[in-house]
């Protein structure tokens, strides 16, 4: 496969960063030629598409099956059970259905690392779907995204349909709203052809049509955004779970206090103490408090050579030391016992608490980590596997603890 990503990610060719983030970035779409370009056939993403709905990124989009498209179990039932790329080829043929391809980024390294770029520029994580439409088909129905979407088209055309948005900057935790515009009147409506960008805020329906006689694809690069919504709603998920075994918070109320005769004095401490365990939360970093990992590229560089180092297990053990890999990770309460850790924010990883907790007061000789956690020898070994292979978010090296 080809997949190579030339040229640097400017985005648009006419407005630079500084304008784009100042006049449009949550603001108002924006419509031109872009020098970030992507050599990405039609044959090669069909050829990817069984393995993509193996790893469950791919949708058929229909405009009777609803924005979501049909169920895996549907789209298996009408290859038989079997997924192979002559399968989408046949049903793509039909002229029926549209694919879009979830993630694609972790399938042609040339978008990863576009990807990578753009979340350096940005600050927060991008990954890739793309939209490939048979010859005059609806390629999506109306629908918002709560993601900042840049639709770059690579072959063939499309038309666009912006309309004003009825949830402005959803945020990632918000219930979707419906949409029904079958009888507005667009805000404004975009033709892409190769070559060509479009900025989609958060929140404006889209509606996407292939007007062509020609197969369509497209890229959507997604800035999957944090909002202070996330912070705040996972600090005082944190919190909550610190306190609910307290038996201050577990006492209880009568309905006399709840009906205005509590002191205010006392309401005011138990809101101190929420407030002090979600500024605790926040303290620790930004595992604490966002939905999403970024994915730039000293993210990129960590979590490769974390994930290398634990080729060191293989060698005599002795000297090891064991880390924080420095690479942006997310934790999510699992139990009394585990906590769920992710670096790409999808997908997290149960690891022994009492292990994670050792890391961070500093590198810990390998040695010394095995009697300070209360965990069993495979509990361990599991869960280093997890933080230094499956994460990345631990590493390991050789280092002594004074250069450590």
């Amino acid at each position: 496969m080809k997949g190579a990503a030339t040229g640097s990610v400017g985005l648009f060719d006419e407005v630079d960063l500084p304008t784009f983030l100042a006049r449009y970035f949550e603001r108002e779409a924006l419509f031109g030629r872009s020098s970030l370009t992507v050599e990405l056939s039609i044959d090669e993403v069909m050829e990817l598409l069984p393995v993509a709905m193996a790893n469950g990124g791919v949708r058929a989009i229909h405009p009777g099956v609803g924005a979501e498209g049909l169920a895996k179990a549907d789209l298996l039932d009408r290859f038989g059970g079997h997924a192979d790329a002559a399968g989408f080829r046949a049903l793509f043929a039909e002229g029926q259905f549209s694919f879009a391809i979830q993630g694609l980024e972790l399938h042609v390294p040339a978008l990863a690392s576009a990807c990578a770029r753009l979340a350096t520029l940005f600050g927060y994580r991008f990954d890739v779907t793309a939209f490939l439409s048979p010859p005059r088909t609806v390629a999506t129905r109306p629908h918002y995204d709560r993601s900042e979407v840049f639709a770059l088209q690579l072959h063939g055309q499309k038309r666009w349909d912006l309309f004003e948005p009825v949830d402005r900057l959803p945020a990632h935790r918000a219930r979707q709203r419906t949409v029904d515009v079958d009888a507005a009147v667009p805000r404004a409506t975009k033709h892409l052809t190769p070559g060509d960008l479009l900025y989609v805020p958060r929140g404006v329906i889209h509606r996407v049509v292939n007007e062509d006689a020609a197969p369509s694809l497209h890229l959507s690069f997604v800035g999957l955004v944090d909002s202070w919504a996330s912070v705040f709603g996972n600090a005082m998920e944190a919190a909550y779970a610190a306190l609910m075994d307290s038996p201050e918070w577990r006492a209880a109320v009568r309905c006399r206090e709840m009906a205005g005769d509590i002191p205010e004095m006392r309401l005011r401490q138990m809101i101190a103490s929420f407030s002090s365990h979600m500024l605790a939360t926040i303290s620790l970093g930004t595992a604490g408090y966002l939905d999403h990992c970024i994915n730039d590229d000293a993210q990129v560089q960590r979590l490769a050579a974390a994930r290398k180092s634990i080729d060191l297990l293989d060698g005599p053990g002795s000297g090891l030391v064991v880390r924080l890999s420095g690479a942006h990770f997310l934790e999510r309460y699992g139990d009394a016992y585990t906590t769920n850790v992710s670096t790409d924010g999808d997908r997290f990883y149960p690891v022994a608490s009492t292990l994670l907790e050792a890391l961070r007061g500093g590198p810990r000789p390998l040695e010394e980590l095995v009697s300070r956690t209360s965990c069993s020898d495979e509990e361990f070994l599991r869960s280093m596997t997890v933080l230094i292979r499956d994460t990345g978010a631990a590493s390991l090296d050789m280092a002594t603890m004074d250069s450590a």
